[in-house]
């Protein structure tokens, strides 16, 4: 398991992932999919809460 602190980014090294999010307050969680070169490749790429 890897801890990421506010703000951070790190590179995943599968393609699949489950995301576990554990906080004293209620979180609004986002996530994006970027392509090699850093880049969305559309809106299906954004993922968030309730989606």
């Amino acid at each position: 398991m890897t801890a990421m602190t506010p703000g951070s980014n790190i590179p995943l090294p599968t393609t699949r992932v489950a995301v576990d999010v554990s906080a004293p307050v209620r979180l609004d969680v986002s996530g994006l999919l970027l392509t090699a070169d850093g880049k969305v490749r559309n809106d299906d790429d954004f993922i968030f809460y309730n989606q």
